[in-house]
């Protein structure tokens, strides 16, 4: 996939979480705490709680995540490009025997999990 189109995709995404979630406190804050209690506040994430309960459409921390999450999804692999994976077992696989990560003989691979026993064969 298009590093840009990721980056792009993970920040509507972002966004849309923050403003949906805003956009239900407001009816939370509107009367539907009345039926319903959200002990410790509405939104779960630390950073944004504070802004959620104030309704703050705008907010330096969601700027700086939005910005910071862009960034990383789509400037991290430029740094990275021509070098060494950070990950030792991205695109290899471990050398049974040999001690060693090594090129697979075949070119992508995928991890297959066996089926689950069946009811009273185990």
């Amino acid at each position: 996939m298009n590093r840009l189109l990721l980056a792009l995709l993970w920040a509507l995404f972002h966004s849309l979480d923050y403003y949906l979630t805003l956009w239900a406190a407001w009816w939370y804050q509107k009367g539907v705490k009345e039926r319903l209690n959200f002990s410790g506040g509405y939104e779960l994430t630390p950073e944004f709680s504070g802004n959620i309960l104030r309704l703050q459409w705008f907010s330096p921390q969601m700027l700086l995540s939005l910005g910071a999450g862009f960034l990383i999804l789509w400037g991290l692999p430029l740094l990275l490009a021509g070098s060494p994976s950070p990950l030792p077992f991205s695109g290899r696989v471990f050398a049974a025997g040999e001690g060693r990560f090594a090129d697979p003989p075949f070119g992508q691979f995928d991890f297959v999990l066996p089926d689950p026993p069946l009811p009273g064969s185990g």
